[in-house]
C-alpha cells in the first residue's frame, strides 16, 4: 500500500499528464488537506511543469537532479527559512519527488535551470544589502508552517503573506502580516515581538495568539490563547489595548462598507456603535476547540456564521470562487465543522442546513436557489 506522500505524487503526475478521473481528483483534494505539509513542493512542481515549454525525458532526469541538488544545498536553506522547506522535501522523501518527476515523461531543463539560476542570484544579491525583506505567501487552498530566525513559530492560512527584514532579531523582532497567521513566540523581553497589519500593531514578548487581517473581510481580528499582548490601533495610536487569555478583539473594517459602495451591488450593511470590541474566544461545542484557531489544526469551524461570510473561508480553504446567484441565500446562518471533505462533500453537507443548488465548473462554483 503506497504511503500517502507517495500517493499524492502518484496522483499527481496523473493530474499534470491529463490522466486522472474524478474520483482520483477527489482523493488528491482529501490527501492534501490532510497533508498540508506536501503543499510547497506540489505548488513549485506545477509551477515549473506549466512553464516548460519543451519536453525530454533525458533532461528529466537532469532537472530533478538539478532542483533537489538545490533543495539540498543550504544556499537555498538561506532563501527561505528551514522550516518554510516542508518535511516532503527531506531525504525520506526524496523517492516520492523524484517518483513525479519521472513519472511525468518530461520537463524543461532550461526553465528549471533558469529557476534555480534565479534562486541562487537572489541569494548573493542579499548577501550584498544590508536590509531585504523576506516573503513568505501562501495560495488558496494550501497553508504553511514556518519557523522564524528566532524560533518563533508561525502557522501561515491560506491566501496569506508575512514579510521580515534581514535585521530581524538583531535589535527589533518585526514582522508584517496580510491575511492569516498563528504565532507561538518565543520570549524574549529585550526584543519584544511586534507585528504589523494594516488596521492595527500588535506587540508581545511571549506568547500564543491568532491575528486575521484580510483585505476587504468585514472584521480585522487577534484571539490571544495564553500569555498577553498590547494592540494598537492605526486609528487610534495614543491607546493601547491589553488582551488576557482566551480573549480577542474584533475591529470593523470600515473599509468593507467603502468596497460595497463603490461596488454597488449590495446595500452597506449599518455600522455599529462599537467599532471595537472584546470579548472571549469561541469554543466548539462538540470536540471544545477554540474556533478562532481550529484551522491550525486542519479544521474549518464555523458558528452560526452566515453563507457569505463561510463562502469566503471556503475560497482560502479550497482554493476556489464561490458566486452567489441569489442575494437572498448570503444572509443564511450555518453552523458546522470541515476537516477532510473535498468542496464537493463540504456543499452536499450544507444542503442539509440550507437548501439551495450548486454547480461546479473547474474552480468556479455557482450558489443558487
Amino acid at each position: 500500500m503506497l504511503l500517502p506522500a507517495n500517493r499524492i505524487w502518484t496522483l499527481m503526475a496523473r493530474k499534470l499528464n491529463h490522466e486522472i478521473s474524478e474520483d482520483e481528483l477527489q482523493e488528491l483534494e482529501q490527501l492534501l488537506r490532510q497533508h498540508p505539509d506536501e503543499h510547497y513542493a506540489v505548488e513549485i512542481i506545477t509551477e515549473q511543469w506549466e512553464q516548460c515549454p519543451k519536453r525530454d525525458a533525458i533532461l528529466l532526469e537532469k532537472s530533478f537532479q538539478t532542483v533537489w541538488d538545490a533543495i539540498q544545498s543550504s544556499e537555498l536553506e538561506n532563501i527561505y527559512p528551514t522550516e518554510q522547506i516542508p518535511t516532503s522535501i527531506s531525504n525520506r522523501k526524496a523517492r516520492s519527488i523524484k517518483l513525479i518527476w519521472i513519472s511525468l515523461a518530461a520537463a524543461c531543463i532550461a526553465g528549471l535551470g533558469f529557476f534555480i539560476i534565479n534562486l541562487l542570484t537572489d541569494n548573493a544579491a542579499k548577501k550584498t544589502a544590508a536590509i531585504i525583506p523576506n516573503e513568505i505567501t501562501t495560495k488558496h487552498g494550501s497553508k504553511t508552517k514556518l519557523l522564524l530566525p528566532d524560533s518563533t513559530q508561525v502557522w501561515l492560512n491560506s491566501g496569506s503573506k508575512l514579510t521580515y527584514d534581514n535585521n530581524y532579531g538583531k535589535t527589533l523582532r518585526e514582522v508584517k502580516l496580510t491575511g492569516e497567521a498563528y504565532f507561538d513566540v518565543v520570549k524574549n523581553a529585550d526584543k519584544p515581538f511586534v507585528i504589523h497589519t494594516e488596521k492595527m500593531d500588535i506587540k508581545v514578548l511571549g506568547t500564543a495568539f491568532n491575528v486575521k487581517s484580510y483585505p476587504g473581510e468585514k472584521h480585522v481580528e487577534t484571539s490571544l490563547i495564553h500569555g498577553s499582548i498590547e494592540v494598537t490601533l492605526k486609528s487610534r495610536q495614543s491607546e493601547k489595548i491589553i488582551l488576557k487569555p482566551n480573549e480577542k478583539l474584533i475591529l470593523i473594517n470600515e473599509d468593507y462598507n467603502n468596497n460595497k459602495k463603490l461596488a454597488g451591488k449590495n446595500k452597506p450593511e449599518p455600522l455599529p456603535e462599537a467599532l471595537v470590541s472584546i470579548m472571549p474566544v469561541t469554543f466548539d461545542n462538540i470536540d471544545n476547540d477554540i474556533i478562532e484557531t481550529a484551522w491550525v489544526h486542519n479544521k474549518l469551524v464555523f458558528n452560526e456564521e452566515t453563507f457569505e461570510d463561510l463562502a469566503l473561508r471556503m475560497e482560502r480553504w479550497y482554493g476556489v470562487k464561490i458566486h452567489f446567484r441569489n442575494d437572498g441565500l448570503r444572509t443564511n446562518h450555518i453552523t458546522g465543522t470541515f476537516e477532510n471533505e473535498t468542496v464537493q462533500q463540504a456543499l452536499d453537507a450544507l444542503q442539509y442546513t440550507t437548501p439551495f443548488k450548486y454547480t461546479i465548473n473547474k474552480n468556479e462554483i455557482a450558489i443558487f436557489k
